[in-house]
């Protein structure tokens, strides 16, 4: 018996590490700084903030390394060196053009949700772009609250017009996952350099290896429907 396909009218994305290749490139950083400062597998280090940022990324830094000095020179260099990289290595992650251009064809309302600023956001999504198939775009700086707390997809809900019911979010991190699905929204989670755990798993209602599997799960399960509240283009500017 066929099954009955939920509909949509907005898809949300995340940025770093799912529309753009941006984490192996910030583990190249830390890597390379860590080298420079000799600690040892600051790649790794890496792994475990992928995705957070402010207080919460240092909280995780100095509990990897004693001596906190040490910790805020990494954090520091590795930011510097990084944001350097991304100026000459940023790419899209495979699938991202594809995914956005069949989404337009089909009138869905595309918006992100970036725990990024707003200028860097801009920036770099049309450098690589992407910028003019976004309808509505949400960064860090206009919200109060980080992932895992729902706040900032609660906002582009607001944006759009629409029902967490009648959306769906992709998210790479685990924090992502659990933002949207405190949100009340469904996610699919495609794990970019830090796998899906058995959490995360859960609160997913799919776990895809890349965008391009992503989109063959949501062409199979959901009917996309025209976003009919007039998205707010102005939000991207």
């Amino acid at each position: 018996m066929m099954t009955m396909k939920t509909e949509k009218e907005l898809v949300i994305f995340d940025v770093d590490g799912l529309l753009l290749d941006t984490e192996a490139v910030w583990m190249k950083a830390w890597k390379q700084t860590g080298d420079r400062l000799g600690i040892p597998d600051a790649d790794a280090v890496f792994r475990k903030v992928a995705g957070i940022s402010g207080e919460a990324l240092r909280t995780v830094v100095y509990s990897c390394l004693s001596d906190h000095a040490l910790a805020d020179k990494l954090i520091g260099q590795a930011r510097e060196n990084g944001m350097k990289l991304l100026e000459t290595e940023l790419q899209p992650k495979l699938g991202a053009a594809g995914m956005l251009a069949w989404l337009r064809e089909q009138g869905v309302g595309i918006a992100v949700a970036t725990t990024t600023v707003r200028g860097l956001t801009l920036d770099r999504l049309t450098r690589t772009g992407l910028l003019d198939q976004i309808d509505i775009l949400i960064c860090g700086d206009q919200v109060v609250n980080r992932k895992p707390d729902p706040e900032i997809y609660l906002t582009v809900l607001t944006a759009a017009g629409t029902a967490a019911d009648k959306a769906v979010v992709l998210e790479d991190s685990h924090y992502g996952v659990e933002a949207a699905y405190n949100a009340g929204i469904d996610c699919i989670q495609v794990p970019d350099l830090n796998p899906a755990d058995d959490h995360t798993a859960e609160l997913a209602v799919h776990v895809a290896d890349s965008l391009t599997e992503a989109l063959a799960f949501m062409r199979e399960n959901y009917a996309f429907r025209r976003h009919v509240y007039g998205l707010q283009n102005s939000d991207r500017q």
